[in-house]
């Protein structure tokens, strides 16, 4: 698995990528804030959905579902 964070592949290769990986399971959400060198909050790539990336994220690192004791 791998992030998107920053995501430097042009719109128009998005489909192509996702081929290649044989689709968006394999790719995780990954915010990186804070950014020192600007204020805008980071957005996932065109054509890439948000939840998908983050049902990712958690399905790798299962702890993250897990309370933590108060």
């Amino acid at each position: 698995r791998l992030s998107v964070t920053p995501f430097d592949v042009p719109d128009e290769h998005m489909p192509r990528l996702l081929e290649h990986l044989g689709g968006d399971a394999m790719l995780l959400w990954g915010s990186d804030i804070p950014h020192w060198q600007y204020d805008a909050a980071p957005k996932p790539p065109p054509g890439l959905d948000l939840a998908r990336l983050s049902a990712n994220a958690r399905a790798l690192y299962t702890r993250l579902e897990e309370e933590v004791p108060a």
